[in-house]
């Protein structure tokens, strides 16, 4: 029996199921970009944004500024429930019925739903470009799936080790950050030092997402460790599922 069948018969159901969340990226931009935008439109009617000046200067500093919270929230909500709900109600006892095992289950899950994720965040610089200036595609979706890696993986984990994984990855993230903050404000005592640099590396990752944004050289060291923390995160994620009992 070919081991992948199972598995590949559950494609429609995770992109049906990840194609909703994946809307969630350009959703937030067009409600956080588009007042401003219109409010500036409407006082400067004979300014165009595609005519190189300080309007198109405005509108790229609103693309910057509004894209990674479009694209952080759409990555958190990527895989926001996915193993911590199937296991509160129950649906694993039908998720399973067919020969498919529960971290390749999810596996696919993430790999699908990051997919889908990517192609929402094009609709943002596609759509920009479209309809006020023009805006660099590429960086934009560099910058869309280091954070997805990065906070999809650590969503995926959380869930796979708690029900409440929306309050863990809060949390992660508040206090890696307020950490960070101390730290590269030198003030972070020494025997901490070794704590920080364990936590989820989202400070270079937000270094990385604004240099490509702005165009500015980037270390490829730091890439490699936000890729390379990603995917230990994945497997670390992984290995609950499959080692943690499904009723818990």
């Amino acid at each position: 029996m070919n081991p992948l069948g199972p598995l590949a018969a559950y494609l429609p159901w995770h992109a049906r199921d990840s194609a909703g969340r994946a809307l969630l990226a350009p959703a937030i931009f067009l409600l956080t970009a588009v007042a401003p935008i219109w409010a500036f439109m409407s006082s400067n009617p004979e300014i165009s944004f595609r005519d190189a000046g300080a309007a198109q200067d405005f509108a790229r500093s609103l693309y910057n500024t509004f894209l990674p919270m479009g694209t952080v929230l759409g990555a958190v909500v990527m895989m926001n429930q996915v193993p911590a709900l199937d296991r509160e109600r129950q649906y694993f006892r039908f998720l399973f019925a067919h020969q498919v095992t529960p971290w390749r289950f999810y596996l696919q899950r993430y790999l699908v739903a990051f997919a889908l994720f990517l192609a929402g965040v094009a609709v943002i610089p596609l759509g920009f470009s479209a309809l006020v200036t023009d805006v660099a595609f590429l960086p934009t979706m560099y910058s869309a799936a280091l954070f997805g890696l990065l906070v999809g993986t650590l969503m995926c984990l959380c869930g796979a080790l708690t029900q409440r994984d929306g309050l863990a990855l809060i949390v992660v993230y508040l206090g890696t950050s307020v950490l960070q903050q101390i730290e590269r404000a030198e003030a972070l005592p020494g025997w901490l030092e070794p704590v920080v640099a364990a936590l989820p590396p989202f400070d270079v990752a937000g270094t990385l997402r604004t240099a490509w944004l702005t165009g500015g050289p980037y270390d490829t060291g730091d890439l490699v460790h936000v890729v390379a923390y990603s995917a230990a995160l994945l497997v670390v994620a992984l290995v609950a599922i499959k080692r943690f009992p499904l009723v818990r």
